[in-house]
């Protein structure tokens, strides 16, 4: 009975729902709706067959953007490579425009310095100019000496042979002498033997005739004047051995002063020849007044083995130094001494290679300082100064290495090195006490006080 009624309530549910629908419209919205319904499934399959048929088209419309934009970034490149170009093109003319600038300031330095340099030429000139002529001097000097060498060589030649004639008269004349004393002892041995037999002859015959006593007194005077004869002759041998012992006597110091004299030239010869050559070596080439031509060699031999070096050594220090005036060249290397031809080097490594390469050039006795390169230069103040108006060491000298002149203030105290003319203006400051830092006196002639 309940399914029953249910059933009958749902059926009449269903006829009043169709009534409602029909009586609302529902009926032909729904329908209407179906209708849409449908044609949206068939415009769907419209769609996608659009879509598959504009597939293609889309991916060869990303390959036509994708070629766009590669373009496009191929453009920025393009235009980065001119924007590029641009900028090397004006960088070379920033770089060529410096460099002009900076090699402007180093040509005004070098202007600015043109007349300092000429100066320097027209001074070295003058030096050069009486170097040569104190050269031709010292040539002039030599062919003199060598002249009078000659001269006294042949002098000596002379002089030898004469000594050899001396010396045969001389045992000539001691041959005749021993046979002259041989003689006189014979002759006194038979006077002695006459005088016995005389004596023996008055004993016997205490009597005689005036004729035998006359003929006796005859001999005996005879005897006597032979006896006078020999003892002249001996005296005179004697004399004249005296005279010839005399004259070979004062042959031989003659021979001896002028061998003395010939010796002293060859030795002045040999300090000119020294000199000159020094000279010539000087006008030729400035650094081998410092060391001779083992310097030479010690350079180029530093130079080929420069990459062993922390540092490039500098020497030889005198070298690197120019004087301010000439006049004072002489008390500036005695007061400096060996350290004009020493070595600077920064550290002992490159002591010990420096030091291989003087002994491999025989260099063996080069004085090597040990120095910080990169000290800057060394600020004198004026409390450590001589109190005098006399120039220095330090002040005569110039350098474009600060590391030399420090070199020469640490080790050599040039700041302290008074430089004078002569010897009383040098006593006057040496001594003076109210002078303070004062450490030696210099003339200009070397004289050290």
């Amino acid at each position: 009975k309940t399914k029953v009624e249910n059933s009958c309530t749902q059926e009449t549910t269903r006829i009043s729902l169709r009534f409602f629908f029909k009586a609302t419209l529902l009926q032909q919205v729904n329908e209407l709706l179906e209708t849409i319904r449908d044609q949206l499934n068939n415009a769907d399959s419209v769609v996608q067959e659009l879509e598959k048929s504009i597939k293609p088209v889309m991916r060869e419309l990303d390959e036509l953007r994708e070629k766009i934009k590669n373009m496009e970034h191929i453009e920025e490149i393009a235009h980065d490579i001119d924007n590029l170009k641009k900028k090397l093109a004006w960088s070379w003319v920033y770089e060529v425009d410096q460099q002009i600038e900076e090699q402007t300031v180093r040509l005004q330095k070098l202007k600015e310095r043109i007349p300092a340099c000429q100066e320097r030429i027209d001074r070295n000139t003058v030096v050069i100019d009486d170097l040569k002529k104190e050269l031709t001097e010292k040539e002039e000097l030599v062919r003199s000496l060598g002249d009078k060498t000659h001269e006294v060589n042949n002098m000596k030649k002379s002089m030898e042979d004469n000594i050899a004639e001396v010396v045969k008269l001389k045992i000539e004349l001691e041959a005749e002498h021993e046979r002259g004393t041989r003689t006189l002892e014979k002759m006194n041995g038979r006077l002695k033997q006459m005088q016995a037999q005389l004596r023996d002859f008055q004993m016997q015959h205490m009597q005689f005739t005036q004729a035998e006593a006359s003929q006796i007194e005859e001999d005996m005077q005879n005897i006597q004047r032979d006896i006078d004869y020999l003892d002249s002759n001996v005296t005179r041998l004697r004399e004249e051995e005296k005279e010839f012992s005399e004259e070979l006597s004062g042959i031989q110091k003659s021979i001896s002063d002028i061998a003395k004299e010939i010796a002293e030239s060859d030795k002045r010869i040999l300090q000119l020849k020294s000199h000159m050559d020094g000279l010539q070596q000087r006008q030729s080439n400035t650094v081998t007044a410092f060391g001779g031509q083992k310097v030479l060699k010690l350079l180029q031999l530093i130079e080929s083995n420069h990459g062993r070096f922390k540092s490039p050594p500098i020497g030889p220090i005198g070298a690197h130094l120019q004087l301010a005036s000439e006049s004072w060249s002489v008390a500036v290397d005695c007061a400096c001494g060996g350290l004009l031809d020493a070595f600077i080097v920064s550290c002992h490594k490159d002591l010990q290679v420096l030091r291989e390469c003087a002994g491999r050039v025989y260099y063996n006795n080069l004085r090597i300082i040990v120095y910080d390169f990169t000290r800057q230069r060394l600020i004198i103040p004026d409390g450590s100064l001589p109190t005098t108006e006399h120039p220095t060491v330090l002040s005569v000298i110039q350098s474009e290495n600060h590391t030399v002149l420090n070199v020469l203030v640490d080790q050599g105290h040039a700041e302290r090195q008074v430089l004078v003319r002569d010897y009383e203006v040098g006593k006057s400051v040496a001594f003076d006490h109210r002078m303070r830092n004062i450490k030696e006196v210099y003339t200009s002639d070397g004289f050290r006080m």
